[in-house]
């Protein structure tokens, strides 16, 4: 009986550890995601929401737009109407090098976006990697071409050099 009672506390004790050994290499973030909402006079209003993803604790930063480029959309955050905002574009990496976060994206044939897709996707991109403090300054770069910037005054995607 006390064999058993010990070969119980010993896996206890070891499945207590790992799943603390797991939280340990894990870090919650915020992913910035859209979100509609419905207005008294039947119009509808979209605001900026941030939504809870776990991330790998060593590299926090390329975890979070990892999310951001798939946020794999829960059923709940569905109903809420939340939904994505980088169009079918695709993460290409991050460097961060003296404060500044460097984002690197290219377009995939399955981009679709409108007139104000450029807009929201930088906003979605800087709203998610100035959460940590390391960074200071966010540029966005464009890996080959793409016309999501098109319709403004200036480009908001230069190329990647």
């Amino acid at each position: 009986m006390k064999t058993k009672f010990y070969q119980l506390f010993t896996i206890i004790i070891l499945s207590t550890a790992f799943v603390l050994t797991i939280s340990a290499q894990q870090k919650e973030v915020k992913i910035y995601l859209q979100k509609d909402v419905d207005l008294p006079d039947n119009s509808i209003r979209t605001d900026w929401v941030s939504v809870k993803r776990k991330v790998d604790a060593k590299s926090p930063l390329r975890s979070a737009l990892e999310w951001l480029f798939e946020p794999k959309i829960t059923p709940e955050e569905a109903k809420q109407k939340i939904y994505e905002v980088t169009f079918g574009m695709k993460f290409e990496g991050v460097s961060l090098k003296n404060g500044t976060a460097t984002v690197r994206f290219s377009e995939t044939p399955k981009s679709n976006y409108g007139t104000s897709g450029g807009g929201i996707f930088y906003d979605a991109v800087q709203k998610t990697v100035k959460q940590f403090p390391a960074v200071k300054r966010v540029k966005i770069c464009v890996v080959g071409e793409t016309n999501i910037d098109g319709e403004y005054d200036r480009k908001l995607f230069n190329p990647c050099k």
